[in-house]
Order: structure tokens, then C-alpha cells, then sequence
């Protein structure tokens, strides 16, 4: 069991620092790591810090090299099995949550990398915590891995060991249903965080059933890839599965995706120049991100008759005639407050997706604007 560290762990012969407070040097240039090594062998690993850390954990959290780590699961195994006090995380799961050493900025986990490489380790080590659900947040190390755009190859072992060591016998369909502390799957985080397009395409093909889970303020992963901006790749993904459910498909909100392209605030994400802030210090922008207009995929009167038809759909209700002329004063006013907004939409769509001339949406512009003006 891990224990505090007490005043004599602190110090070896009152000179040579603890494990614990190397790995707690800023300059881990200056680390002997061959040294350190050397020490796992004869001094106690179980020993926590003031946070709770016992020395895996810490090594893992700082990044310390790969060596280390699989010297110090060597030493011992239960360390593997114990959950941080404080995140409820094992070392599995903060392995899949990479972090620089100011634990303010995500590092994407690249192939064969040493982040990779202990995540490897450790999943091949105790299988079982791949299907731990960590205390604090909900999180899986699955949830916890698709925030640092995995590659695929981790993806698929994080997965295949889920399914082989899950008591409950889930498919892997059913496994990429659980949502952590936010109501998102880990098709939505890999949406949200830049996943890499080939692991975000295999989520949607290993469970279909996914694509219709509405997770944080009830967005569909449509509504996340629209949000937060996608590949080409996914997108179409995303439309052979919906079948054409770009145009249609709601959230409980009612808020389809389109709606959420064309807002103010996102439709500049999709401008050729835009690159996504994200929290990634390298400042690389994610593999095949679409750089200019999603509408390539869709014929632009379909789109505008879509936002035109949504947001009619709050008057059309109370008439069955589309006939303005006969219909009540009140309808006229619901009419009259849907066409402000949609000729906000149909102004961001021109300004942000469209390419050359645009007659056709130009005199849709033309049109709602002298419906606007007109007198009812």
C-alpha cells in the first residue's frame, strides 16, 4: 500500500534528494536519469508526496522517460491498481492525459512517441484499468485519450483491451456509447479535440449508433464536427452515415447543424485562414482541417431553403396556408421576427462561404430584405 512520505523519505543521508524530488526538478536536463534508475531497485516507490503521488504516478505526470516508467512497474506492479486521491485517475488514465509541466496545456500523443509508447506499457500491464471509470469526472482513459488527438493504433488497443477484460461483456459498439462527467462519448471529444481524421472516421464505423448520442448541451457529434470545425473526410463520413442528415438532423434543442454553421460566431472558423486555437503548444493546426466552405458538399438554394424552413417552422404551426396575406396578425409578427435573423444568416453565408459571384443568394438577400420592408 502507498504510504506518506515520512521526514527520513525526504532525504537520503540527509544530502541525496528522494525520487520524489527529482522528479519534482524543473531542469529535468540536469536529471540523472541513469542514476534514478539505478535507485528504483534499492528505495520505496510506494511512498506518496503531499498530493498524494506515489513515484509512478509523479513520474508518469511530469513525463519522465520511458525507462523509468517501465523500471518503476517492474519494481511494482500495485502501483498500476492505485487511483490518485485527489482525480480518481490511475496511472493508466493520467498516461492518456499528457500535459506539459505546467499542467496548463495538452500534448497531442503522437505515433511511437514516449507518451504512446507508456501508454502501451501500462495497458499491456494492468488491462483492467482500461475499463476503469475514474472517481472524480466519469472518465475512462479512452474519454481521458481522445483530448491529445491519438493515433489510430492506440485507439484500436485501448479498445480491443476494453472489450477483452470488461466483465460486463460489451461489444465494442457498446463501449463507445459510455459518456464521461459531460455527456460526451469519445467520438464527441475526438470531434471536439482535432482527432486525427482516420481515428475519427473508424469511431463512427465501430459504433453507428454513436453518431445520434446528443452530449454536451445536447449536441449531436454533427453539431460538435460544425462547431468546433472538421476534415472533409469526416464530414462526408458524417453525411453517408446521416444520409443527408446535414440539412435535417436536430438536436433536442431543435437546432440543426446548419443553423450552427451559419452563427456569427462560428461561421469564421470555416474562412481559409482560419487556424483553431486549441490548447496544443506546438501551434500546429490538426491534420486535413477544412480550410474554406463546408457547402461544397450541398447545393446552396438547398441550404438557404433549409435555414428558411426552420425558422418558418415556429409561425407555420399555427396556419396551414402559406398564403401571408390570410393569415392572423399574430403570425404576421412571428413572420416578420424570422425574417431579421434570416437575413443576418443568408449576409454570414455570403460573406464567409461564397466564392465569386453569387446571383442566386444575392437576390435571396434582395428579396427578404424588401419582405422585411414591406408593410403586412
Amino acid at each position: 500500500m502507498a504510504t506518506q512520505m515520512d521526514e527520513s523519505d525526504e532525504r537520503i543521508d540527509g544530502n541525496v534528494p528522494s525520487l520524489h524530488d527529482v522528479l519534482d526538478q524543473e531542469d529535468t536536463a540536469s536529471i540523472n536519469w541513469i542514476e534514478f534508475v539505478a535507485r528504483i531497485d534499492s528505495e520505496r516507490v510506494d511512498a506518496v508526496d503531499d498530493l498524494g503521488s506515489n513515484v509512478l504516478y509523479k513520474a508518469i505526470k511530469t513525463r519522465a522517460p520511458f525507462n523509468v516508467i517501465e523500471a518503476l512497474i517492474e519494481k511494482d506492479p500495485e502501483l498500476l491498481k492505485i487511483a490518485h486521491p485527489a482525480s480518481g485517475f490511475l496511472p493508466l488514465h493520467e498516461a492518456c492525459h499528457p500535459q506539459n509541466r505546467n499542467q496548463d496545456k495538452f500534448l497531442k500523443i503522437r505515433p511511437n512517441s514516449t507518451s504512446h509508447r507508456v501508454v502501451a506499457s501500462l495497458l499491456e500491464a494492468y488491462p483492467q484499468a482500461s475499463i476503469t471509470i475514474s472517481s472524480y469526472d466519469n472518465m475512462l482513459p479512452l474519454h481521458a485519450v481522445m483530448q491529445h488527438r491519438p493515433p489510430l493504433v492506440l485507439v484500436k488497443a485501448l479498445l480491443e483491451k476494453m472489450a477483452e477484460v470488461d466483465d460486463a461483456g460489451r461489444s465494442v459498439e457498446e463501449l463507445l456509447l459510455l459518456k464521461d462527467e459531460d455527456n460526451q462519448t469519445p467520438l464527441q471529444l475526438a470531434l471536439q479535440y482535432y482527432a486525427p481524421a482516420e481515428t475519427t472516421i473508424f469511431l463512427i464505423e465501430k459504433s453507428n449508433r454513436s453518431v445520434y448520442q446528443n452530449g454536451h448541451e445536447n449536441f449531436l457529434p454533427l453539431h460538435n464536427s460544425v462547431y468546433f470545425g472538421t476534415t472533409l473526410p469526416i464530414l462526408k463520413k458524417f453525411l453517408e452515415v446521416h444520409h443527408g442528415g446535414l440539412m435535417t438532423n436536430e438536436n433536442e434543442l431543435k437546432i440543426t447543424a446548419l443553423q450552427i454553421a451559419f452563427h456569427e460566431h462560428v461561421a469564421p472558423r470555416w474562412q481559409a485562414d482560419y487556424k483553431p486555437d486549441g490548447v496544443f503548444p506546438d501551434g500546429t493546426s490538426p491534420d486535413g482541417y477544412i480550410q474554406g466552405p463546408p457547402l461544397a458538399l450541398l447545393p446552396l438554394n438547398d441550404v438557404m431553403d433549409h435555414l428558411l424552413q426552420s425558422l418558418l417552422r415556429r409561425f407555420n404551426a399555427f396556419t396551414k396556408t402559406r398564403n401571408i396575406n390570410q393569415i392572423s396578425s399574430k403570425i404576421q409578427k412571428l413572420y416578420r421576427k424570422a425574417l431579421i435573423p434570416l437575413i443576418a444568416k443568408a449576409k454570414t453565408c455570403k460573406k464567409h462561404f461564397c466564392v465569386g459571384p453569387t446571383p442566386d443568394l444575392d437576390r435571396m438577400i434582395a428579396h427578404l430584405e424588401k419582405e422585411n420592408k414591406r408593410e403586412l
